[in-house]
């Protein structure tokens, strides 16, 4: 059977069908089971199907639709007798659709289990594979594997264990139940890059809109979102005196002034310094007996940051200025800081949560109480060795202190950082060409994983549970999984992670060397060895929305994920699909309290609280309207609420924001 890499290359006619929500496949299952009567469709039965159950989805007319069907039908019947076979295209739909592998397995083996045990037999097992195979490669135009593979591959799903040792052979089981054949489906390294060659098609027929098709606010936050500040060498040495120590050595050995700027004409020319005549007493060494102390900050950090403000458990206000956090205590009018950064800081988060969060010595600067909630903040920075500080803000007695330090991984600066739902972990997203993702453990100051994020740059992310999280940004949305441990997946994430391991010392000595760092896509820093494994998957918009720029991404209700976009919509995904798009805001004129439906503005910030009913603030950029989003039971639809135009409030400053 072999194995398969890339990506599929589908003809024209079976594009239109290809990652169609898993609704869809079993809404054609269901039509076959009610119309047709045996397992050979002819055209008028296919036809009906398609009719049936996708007219409404794809949005074609019934003579389109009836046009690219009879195309399929075609390459489907190889044999030119007028049947295709009903399995052979059903499978063929649902390995390329966008259900993931255990969904797709699933079906497959609903599909084959011909009397409906519960189990498939060796004869059902070759089926299943020879037409799901067939079907694929004929809609692929590409050659199908051999009887003898295919035999091959569906033999090992029977394999059982007889016992450990050479002696014991395995045996070969009669049956094989669901959950059997899943697991074989998702370990066997063929069948699982077959799955994954059909995985991530590009989508057909659905619009993309850029940024610049939106308007100039919507370009503006990609320009500055996924910018990184570059610093020359000059200015690394002097800002970060921690890792800069290399950079302002080789500024001393070439020498000061070349460094600075080159030599002016007339500089040639004047007198060289003289002794004078009445020279000045010889002036101390020692620093002035002068210190200031940082009183107040006027402005925060929003041409590169958003979402970066905060409340702590006590009601302050937490956001950056400049490279400081600020602590804003609003009933005593008073801030306190946190200078550890060297750079501007381009990300914050907080978390509030239970006292487990923060374990050991540190709860005595979180608030010292276990039984109160634990307030923890997660910056980042710009930089060519960026670094990802967690802190407590302390209290209105005590001044706010660093608790870990992530740095190694990410290059010219970190973009992007959430918290896990525990607080135990912390996703970031790098400002570097690839914008890579790393996931740290804080409290051991571990990198636990890191990939290849995304060529686009990415805007925002968040965690929807606590073993998955979501990346979006400029016309692209990845959910990433956490893998299991026995998942050939985690194998390969593991290696493109640059999880390598360094030689043992030899037999009798021992290891004084300390191992190198593990490299990781880019020549970075890898994962250490509690290291975990996540897979990521491709969202996709399908019919129900139109590519564009997603500003904002938060979990709503206990599967879904909503993200915001540069339309004004609010996209629901569930899996990684999205189920619908909803007209989440309108441009606003004037001072009016409700927005007017006649102009379009972008959803640039969404919050998502904890509580049964979930609801999502959107703020509407420019327009400054807000309004609560609240799920309808446990349906994808979004119910509007309340909602609140800011500029009866006061008026949006652009002036707040803070240089660069």
């Amino acid at each position: 059977m072999g194995q398969t890499l890339g990506r599929a290359p589908l003809l024209p006619a079976p594009r239109h069908f290809s990652n169609l929500p898993k609704q869809m496949i079993y809404n054609l299952w269901s039509k076959f089971q009610d119309s047709a009567e045996g397992l050979g469709l002819t055209q008028d039965e296919f036809l009906g199907i398609l009719r049936e159950c996708l007219s409404g989805y794809l949005e074609y007319s019934a003579k389109k639709l009836d046009q690219i069907g009879k195309a399929v039908f075609t390459i489907l019947d190889d044999d030119s007798n007028d049947l295709v076979d009903a399995l052979e295209f059903l499978a063929a739909f649902a390995v390329m659709s966008a259900m993931n592998a255990t969904e797709k397995a699933r079906f497959v083996f609903g599909a084959f289990d011909l009397d409906e045990s519960g189990t498939i037999e060796p004869d059902e097992a070759m089926m299943a594979f020879r037409a799901t195979v067939s079907g694929l490669c004929k809609l692929s135009a590409i050659d199908p594997p051999s009887e003898e593979e295919l035999e091959r591959v569906a033999s090992m799903v029977f394999l059982r264990n007889s016992g450990p040792g050479p002696r014991n052979p395995p045996q070969a089981a009669p049956f094989a139940t669901l959950s059997e054949f899943v697991t074989f489906c998702e370990a066997c390294p063929e069948v699982s890059s077959w799955v994954a060659y059909y995985s991530d098609l590009d989508e057909h027929g659905v619009p993309a809109l850029l940024p610049e098709d939106l308007d100039d606010q919507c370009a503006l936050l990609v320009l500055h979102g996924g910018r990184a500040v570059r610093r020359s060498g000059p200015e690394y040495a002097a800002m970060d005196l921690d890792t800069g120590g290399g950079a302002s050595a080789g500024i001393e050995d070439r020498g000061l002034a070349s460094d600075i700027c080159q030599q002016k004409p007339w500089q040639s020319t004047v007198v060289p310094y003289t002794v004078p005549t009445d020279a000045p007493g010889v002036l101390s060494d020692a620093a002035p007996d002068a210190h200031l102390e940082l009183e107040w900050v006027h402005g925060l950090n929003t041409k590169q940051g958003r979402q970066c403000v905060g409340y702590t458990g006590r009601g302050e206000l937490v956001y950056p200025a400049g490279a400081l956090g600020v602590v804003y205590d609003l009933n005593l009018g008073k801030q306190r800081f946190m200078n550890g950064h060297t750079d501007q800081v381009t990300c914050l988060r907080v978390f509030v949560g239970p006292s487990h969060a923060v374990q050991g010595d540190d709860l005595a600067v979180t608030g010292g109480l276990t039984s109160a909630p634990v307030t923890l903040v997660a910056s980042g920075e710009s930089g060519r060795v960026p670094k990802v500080l967690v802190w407590s803000p302390g209290s209105p007695t005590e001044t706010p202190s660093i608790l870990a330090s992530l740095k190694g991984f990410h290059k010219d600066g970190v973009s992007q950082l959430a918290w896990c739902p525990k607080g135990e972990r912390i996703v970031t997203v790098g400002a570097s060409a690839f914008h890579c993702v790393a996931v740290y453990n804080w409290r051991a100051q571990e990198l636990l994983f890191c990939a290849l994020g995304s060529e686009h740059p990415v805007l925002d992310c968040c965690w929807s549970s606590p073993t998955a999280f979501v990346t979006c940004g400029v016309n692209h949305v990845h959910f990433w999984t956490q893998l299991e441990t026995g998942d050939p997946r985690h194998r390969v994430s593991l290696q493109s992670g640059g999880a390598k391991g360094h030689r043992p010392p030899p037999p009798g000595q021992a290891n004084t060397k300390k191992p190198p760092p593990k490299q990781a896509p880019g020549g970075e820093a890898g994962p250490s060895s509690h290291a975990v494994a996540f897979g990521k998957t491709r969202g996709l918009f399908g019919k129900k929305a139109a590519s564009q720029p997603l500003f904002c991404a938060r979990p709503f209700g206990p599967t879904l994920v909503v993200t915001g976009g540069g339309s004004g919509h609010l996209l629901v995904w569930e899996g990684r699909s999205c189920l619908r798009m909803v007209k989440g805001h309108n441009g606003a004129r004037g001072h009016q309290t409700t927005p007017p439906c006649d102009c379009n503005c972008l959803v640039r910030l969404m919050h998502a609280t904890h509580a049964a009913t979930t609801s999502c603030n959107i703020h509407r950029g420019d327009h400054g309207y807000a309004r609560d989003w609240r799920q309808e039971g446990r349906s994808s639809a979004a119910r509007p609420g309340r909602g609140a135009c800011y500029r009866l409030l006061g008026r949006e400053a652009p002036a707040m924001e803070h240089p660069a």
